[in-house]
Order: structure tokens, then C-alpha cells, then sequence
């Protein structure tokens, strides 16, 4: 499987999610919100330093399907500015916010000349249900060339309690064989 996380970086949990891919050995891609990753550098360099891709998750995380297409391109460009500023270098990967493109955001990747990373399994950990021993089951359950997308960080929840990231963290460690800690 192949590992996503959208909407960081997030300080609490950015550097528990690295930790527990580090005890994983493996990598995976970062989708930044670039107002995030301007207030918060040192993690996306951080994230780049660990081996993992950094792609570009729009400046502030709207629906793209509900936008104008020229207010799409600008999300879309600044976003990738701020993640690049952060990082030090470019950035070519980009994940629309909810997987949504309709027609503006699709205008906007071909003006941007970038392509839309999507995924095939959505483990779902946004929900406020979510626990880490179902979120590892999902995780197990993904085949070897499937794109699986977690969050390290959040953005826009639908309810509180989706802040949490812990569960996340929860179900990598678990994968790792990593005993759980009080932050998990």
C-alpha cells in the first residue's frame, strides 16, 4: 500500500505520524495546506528530511468544485507557493481538497499545469468514530499498490472530536508492532 496524509501539517501530530512511519520503514506523500505550512516550515522540511513526498493540498483547503475557476487557479497557486516557500523547493504533486475537482478545479490543475493525486482506499480516519485497531485493519486489508489516505493534521472538521488524530498515529504504530502510547 501507499501511503497518503492530507491537511497538515499539524504540530501535534505531524511528528507522531513521522515517528511511527520511521518505526514502519516507510514512506509516504504529504499533502499540505499551504496557510499551514507557512505557519509551520520546519515541519514540512522535516517531512521532506524523513524521505517522504510533499505535494501541495491548496492555501485554504476549500471545495474547488464549489469555486469560480479563477478563484480555483488562485487557491491552487498560492497553495503551492506557500508549501514551496516552506519547503525550499518545487512542488508537483497536488490532492484537491474532498477529492473534489468539478469543472473549475479541473481548469484550474491544466492552467496550473499539474496533475490531481487521488486514492483508492479512504480509511476514513476524519470520522469521529474512528479507532486505531480499525483503522489497521483497513490498513491491512489495502493491497500493495493501493493509495490509502489518512490525515496528519485537520482541516474544516464536522465535528470536534475529528481533531483527534490520535487514532491515526494509533493504527501505524499498531502496524508497526509498536506499543501504543497515552498521545496515541
Amino acid at each position: 500500500m501507499r501511503l497518503t496524509f492530507d491537511d497538515g501539517p499539524d504540530p501535534r501530530y505531524t511528528p507522531l505520524v513521522l515517528e511511527a512511519l520511521a518505526e514502519l520503514g516507510v514512506t509516504a506523500t504529504f499533502y499540505c495546506v499551504g496557510r499551514r505550512a507557512l505557519r509551520w516550515p520546519a515541519l514540512v522540511q522535516r517531512i521532506a528530511a524523513a524521505g517522504h513526498a510533499v505535494g501541495s493540498h491548496t492555501m485554504t483547503h476549500p471545495d474547488l468544485a464549489t469555486l469560480d475557476p479563477l478563484a480555483a487557479i488562485g487557491e491552487i497557486r498560492r497553495g503551492r507557493r506557500a508549501v514551496e516557500q516552506a519547503l525550499g523547493e518545487p512542488v508537483r504533486r497536488f490532492r484537491a481538497p474532498f477529492g473534489h475537482l468539478g469543472t473549475s478545479g479541473k481548469v484550474a490543475l491544466a492552467v496550473c499545469r499539474l496533475e490531481h493525486d487521488g486514492w483508492d482506499i479512504d480509511a476514513r480516519d476524519w470520522r469521529p468514530e474512528a479507532t486505531a485497531e480499525g483503522l489497521a485493519a483497513v490498513l491491512r486489508d489495502a493491497g500493495p499498490d493501493q493509495v490509502v489516505l489518512l490525515h496528519d493534521g485537520t482541516e474544516r472538521p464536522i465535528d470536534p472530536r475529528c481533531l483527534d488524530r490520535s487514532p491515526t498515529v494509533g493504527a501505524l504504530r499498531l502496524l508497526a508492532g509498536a506499543p501504543r502510547t497515552s498521545a496515541d
